[in-house]
């Protein structure tokens, strides 16, 4: 999600996901991506649904980072004090 957030990630990628719209909402200022509606659990699976549903639960100062190395450090980091404080 962070190549489709920086718009550098292949157009069959990028048309699977969905920038939130609403002018009104505060997910429109924080950039996340409008998590599609399934009534199949095979479907729970895809990119199209897991991609913007993982990049919604990260913080904005993971999201925030430009650099895609930096990016992964972030997120590296995140995931395991995450994991370290359950």
């Amino acid at each position: 999600m962070f190549d489709v957030y920086h718009s550098t990630a292949p157009s069959y990628i990028t048309q699977l996901s969905k920038r939130c719209r609403e002018v009104r909402l505060r997910s429109t200022a924080r950039g996340d991506y409008v998590v599609p509606t399934t009534r199949l659990r095979f479907a729970d699976k895809s990119f199209a649904l897991v991609g913007p549903k993982a990049w919604n639960s990260l913080p904005q100062s993971v999201r925030n980072v430009e650099l895609k190395y930096a990016f992964r450090r972030y997120i590296k980091t995140f995931y395991f004090k995450f994991l370290l404080s359950v």
